[in-house]
């Protein structure tokens, strides 16, 4: 379990909770007066996928202005706006989660394969794999 990610966010007054979904979304961050984070419970013992989503559901916390819950598109600025503020709080959670400066240590001490470093940070591997992309794009460019 990912009690530190817990912690922060009770910090935040932002509850973590488990619930039951009748879809196949992982999990969501309510903003306004009364902030929650809600994991699916399908997930719980998955703790790489767990981490992700409740750092991500912070990243929300830091990075989303308004009222971004998914829902059907209706239309498309409103479909950009929702992409553009899943992409903010995936890079928080991925800064949060895979900090550039450990991501280098654990290079240089031989794990570099994505699933080795998904591993080693307790992350799924298509965080790893967003994370070096990024950090490409960033330190090449």
């Amino acid at each position: 379990m990912p009690f530190e990610l817990i912690k922060e966010a009770k910090r935040l007054g932002v509850p973590v909770h488990f619930c039951p979904f009748n879809s196949e979304l992982k999990g969501f961050y309510t903003g306004g007066r009364f902030p929650a984070i809600c994991v699916n419970e399908s997930i719980r013992t998955n703790v790489p996928l767990v981490r992700c989503v409740i750092a991500e559901e912070i990243g929300h916390y830091y990075t989303s202005v308004g009222f971004g819950f998914p829902r059907p598109y209706k239309i498309f600025q409103n479909q950009l706006e929702i992409i553009r503020g899943e992409d903010r709080a995936w890079r928080w959670a991925c800064d949060r989660l895979l900090p550039v400066d450990k991501l280098q240590r654990a290079v240089r001490r031989g794990i570099y394969t994505p699933w080795d470093l998904a591993e080693h940070f307790r992350v799924v591997e298509e965080m790893v794999h967003f994370r070096l992309k990024v950090y490409k794009i960033k330190h090449v460019l």
